[in-house]
């Protein structure tokens, strides 16, 4: 222990120097910090993560990711099925379960046991291993994001830079299966998924920045903090719950960035109109 002086700043941050202890001092900078408004007290010790408690964090996050992000696929898919089917004077699915509700089980179902062909012309190792490189560099995304208090697998300090740079391991899974198959169209199919990927990569990349000036972080936890509270221009402190967001800080130009990342992470997961390279037709 370093003998110090802790004192509250006009700012409300606590400050350390180096001196002798002065009990009095300690003791009304403490209370002078715990009296201002809209502070929050000092943290539980009860409530700091100790390594012990990783293990139980990593497997609430881990039945977050998966019983959660499966079953809101599903729900999504299914609802985006029936919009579209009703949009364009369809019914959608509709035999399995009540109107169809079921539907996305059932797709589940069908994928699972769906037979494995490998082409009699292709490198077989590959082939049966650039699906899992598919996989796990998608699942491997989903250990930096916060879910909520409690439900990160890890807290990285660049993890928006992990996330970048893993998710880019993609194409390395989809260029593989093209070249593997032993079909010259299988490769050209696989080389244009993987330019539309890197291509929209880049304004990703760009638009992020913007967002990253002003979170001033690259850690996930961080920046989904950071928007509890704040105003336009960052004026204010207080919570204006959604107007806390990072896209309405800087209008026009959060704004047009969020427009710009949505249209080119739309592309970067073939959704329509850039589900061109999965020639679903």
């Amino acid at each position: 222990w370093v003998p110090c002086t802790i004192l509250a700043g006009p700012d409300g941050n606590v400050r350390f120097w180096e001196s002798e202890f002065d009990e009095a001092g300690f003791t009304a900078a403490i209370e002078k910090l715990l009296q201002q408004p809209g502070e929050a007290s000092p943290p539980d010790p009860s409530h700091v993560e100790t390594p012990a408690d990783r293990p139980a964090r990593t497997e609430r996050s881990t039945i977050a990711i998966l019983g959660g992000g499966v079953t809101f696929a599903g729900v999504c898919t299914y609802l985006e099925r029936k919009s579209a089917g009703h949009m364009q004077a369809r019914v959608g699915p509709y035999r399995v379960g009540p109107h169809g509700v079921l539907q996305w089980i059932a797709d589940a179902l069908k994928l699972l046991l769906k037979e494995d062909i490998v082409p009699t012309a292709a490198d077989r190792p590959l082939f049966r291993f650039s699906p899992y490189i598919v996989f796990a560099a998608v699942f491997a995304a989903f250990v930096a994001l916060p879910f909520g208090a409690g439900l990160s697998p890890a807290d990285f300090n660049i993890g928006i830079v992990y996330i970048l740079a893993i998710t880019s391991v993609v194409v390395v899974g989809i260029l593989m299966a093209g070249w593997s198959s032993g079909n010259k169209w299988s490769l050209f199919g696989a080389m244009r998924s993987a330019a539309q990927i890197v291509s929209y990569e880049v304004p990703v990349g760009i638009t992020l920045l913007g967002m990253l000036l002003i979170a001033g972080t690259l850690n996930m936890q961080e920046i989904v903090l950071g928007q509890r509270g704040g105003w336009l221009f960052n004026l204010g402190n207080e919570n204006c719950g959604m107007m806390s967001w990072y896209i309405f800080r800087h209008p026009p130009f959060t704004i047009i960035a969020f427009l710009v990342y949505y249209t080119a992470s739309l592309a970067e997961t073939n959704r329509t109109p850039f589900d061109i390279p999965e020639a679903e037709s």
